[in-house]
C-alpha cells in the first residue's frame, strides 16, 4: 500500500485517471465524491476502455474491408 493514498474525484475526466495511473504506478484508485468513497477504478477498467475505443475506431474500417471482394481489383 502507498504511504499516501492517491484518489480520483468522481467528476474527473478519464484522461485524468490515465495520467494518475501513469504518474503513480498504482493498480487501483479509490474514487471520491465530496470526499467520500464511491468506488474503485482499476487498471483493468482502463484496459476495457481502451479496447472499446479501439473497437469503435476500427469497426467502420473492418466493415468496409469485409464488404470488398477479396483479391486484387
Amino acid at each position: 500500500m502507498s504511504p499516501r493514498v492517491v484518489t480520483l474525484d468522481a467528476g474527473d475526466e478519464i484522461h485524468e485517471a490515465y495520467r494518475t495511473f501513469r504518474r503513480t504506478g498504482v493498480r487501483r484508485l479509490p474514487v471520491l465524491a465530496e470526499g467520500r468513497p464511491v468506488g474503485v477504478l482499476t487498471l483493468d477498467d482502463l484496459l476495457l476502455d481502451v479496447f472499446r475505443r479501439l473497437a469503435d475506431l476500427l469497426g467502420p474500417v473492418a466493415w468496409s474491408v469485409l464488404r470488398e471482394p477479396p483479391g486484387p481489383p
